[in-house]
């Protein structure tokens, strides 16, 4: 899909492939460390191929007691954060997941127990989950986010290409 909404190629789908072999990552993050696509990008692709809604956490406030009906290790251990509370008809009040993963069964139902509520998911870049986490369970500031290897790779190269001009330059 994500070839198809012109976010890569089919040769970086192999790329990706390749060294996702290496990494063990998941296709969609192998992609993002590559910087082939964005975390926002593929979100929108999973939303649209799963039927989940995505949502941006940037702007939401999460309340304690929203985070208190999902405790610290469960969110952190699946990659969820509380979004919000609403009524849902014929369910009721239901609590809305961002999840880096929201076909996660064992997330959901976990979810469930812990909070007493219907759970309905929905997907959010897996690094704005976790700097939630870091801000709303953790109290730390949020972590900057990482470049795409291939940029470090590039950036490594460049540095050994100076050291080795200066050390050649030097007396």
């Amino acid at each position: 899909m994500l070839v198809a909404a012109g976010f890569v190629t089919e040769e970086q789908v192999e790329e990706a492939l390749a060294s996702q072999k290496e990494s063990g990552l998941r296709l969609g993050a192998e992609l993002v460390a590559l910087g082939f696509v964005t975390e926002v990008q593929l979100i929108q692709v999973l939303s649209n191929q799963l039927s989940v809604p995505w949502v941006s956490l940037h702007h939401i406030e999460m309340t304690r007691e929203l985070l208190d009906l999902v405790p610290a290790d469960v969110a952190d251990r699946y990659g969820l954060i509380p979004v919000y509370r609403r009524v849902v008809r014929r369910e009721g009040e239901t609590l809305f997941v961002a999840m880096d993963d929201p076909t996660n069964e064992d997330a959901i139902a976990e979810v469930r127990r812990a909070s007493g509520l219907p759970v309905k998911p929905m997907v959010a870049p897996p690094t704005d989950i976790r700097n939630a986490i870091r801000v709303y369970y953790l109290g730390m500031a949020p972590k900057a986010p990482e470049a795409p290897r291939r940029a470090r790779r590039h950036t490594d190269e460049i540095a050994i290409q100076d050291v080795a001009a200066k050390a050649a330059a030097t007396p």
